[in-house]
């Protein structure tokens, strides 16, 4: 018999509230849910390649992602490599097992380093001659300037680097100078870093003589248009201004205007982009052409590699702004020097012309004085 005393209200429908929601069996890790997925980045890959190669001098391999936690297993470690591969951010140089990735940011650089150092050879005149005793490479390194390097030198932006600055204290100040003295010429140095790469080097000499020596190989100052002009005044400045900071010299009586700094010495060079395998032609001679002597070499810059055009340039007594500005516009030094040249051919002329006439009035004078005195003598010379 059923009971009509049950309680009923057993069987109502729980609250909302308190309605809890059933776990699937996908969902059985909570945590995975609200975790993101993390993907390995190829900046990750390409520093950690930059890294080894800084240490050791070899590539990344799978076992080094693995390592490092940048990939779980092999082939998660062998699909990020191969990504960063056809990205370009990795390079392989030859087949390795395990394959090895080298950093594309080093490219030039670990090409370079891989080659032998070459002598250079001898000084070569312009044009090249051809001879049936050249080597292979010569053939190549001849064909490549005169084919492609030389051609296109005139549509390159001109650069200048090593720049050599010379400059006068007063004497007395060199004993001031908190810096140890060298054993050879008691010279006194000390380097700073100014701008984008550039070290500076002051020498101090017991004379009051301060040599400013900058080193910007990698980074060489360009030429090209008035914003780049100003552009290295401006870096002039500031070595100036790192010279006054380091001789505390707050009111800038010590430290001359740079106006009154000369350039010694610079190297002006042109660069021309090449293929990355044109470090294993080891390109390195010298080359006279007129009266200059140049230097071509193939340089590393970053992943770049270029073939360098170079020549050392010396001057004397001369401004440094001065300089600067006849190398970045020689045509002007030339106009200047043509205007004067109109100048003192119109002085010239001018003092011909103002003798010419004076013998002209010289003769008309006299030849006045005759026809009077022979008037007067009852005789007249026509």
């Amino acid at each position: 018999m059923i009971s009509h005393n049950k309680n009923y209200s057993l069987n109502a429908p729980l609250d909302r509230q308190l309605n809890a929601q059933l776990e699937l069996s996908v969902q059985s890790d909570k945590v995975s849910c609200n975790r993101k997925r993390r993907y390995t980045t190829t900046h990750d890959v390409a520093t950690l390649a930059v890294e080894k190669y800084k240490i050791s001098g070899r590539g990344i391999t799978f076992k080094d992602l693995m390592f490092s936690g940048l990939a779980k297993h092999k082939s998660q470690a062998q699909n990020t490599l191969k990504r960063c591969l056809s990205k370009k951010v990795l390079f392989v140089i030859k087949d390795h097992k395990p394959q090895q990735y080298f950093a594309s940011s080093l490219k030039a650089e670990i090409f370079g380093a891989r080659l032998s150092k070459n002598a250079p050879v001898r000084v070569t005149e312009l044009p090249f001659s051809q001879s049936t005793h050249q080597s292979t490479n010569d053939a190549i390194v001849m064909q490549t300037l005169e084919g492609y390097i030389l051609p296109i030198l005139s549509d390159i932006p001109l650069h200048i680097h090593k720049i050599q600055l010379r400059l006068e204290l007063r004497s007395e100040y060199y004993n001031e100078i908190p810096v140890h003295v060298s054993p050879g010429n008691k010279s006194k140095e000390h380097r700073e870093i100014v701008g984008p790469g550039a070290l500076v080097t002051y020498l101090y000499y017991p004379s009051g003589t301060v040599m400013v020596f900058t080193e910007c190989s990698n980074t060489p100052f360009t030429l090209h248009t008035e914003d780049d002009l100003v552009r290295l005044i401006v870096f002039l400045g500031a070595v100036r201004d790192r010279l006054v900071v380091f001789l505390h010299d707050k009111h800038e009586r010590i430290v001359p205007d740079i106006m009154h700094w000369y350039l010694t010495q610079c190297d002006i060079n042109k660069d021309v982009k090449m293929d990355d395998w044109f470090q294993f032609t080891g390109i390195k001679i010298q080359v006279r052409h007129a009266l200059h002597l140049f230097r071509i070499y193939i340089k590393s810059k970053g992943k770049d590699t270029l073939c360098r055009v170079e020549e050392s340039t010396s001057h004397k007594n001369k401004s440094a702004i001065k300089t600067i500005r006849d190398i970045f516009n020689p045509y002007e030094r030339l106009e200047k020097q043509i205007g004067d040249l109109g100048k003192k051919i119109d002085r010239l002329t001018l003092a011909h012309n103002n003798y010419e006439c004076s013998k002209i009035d010289l003769g008309q004078t006299d030849y006045d004085t005759t026809r009077s005195v022979n008037k007067e003598g009852g005789s007249i010379n026509c």
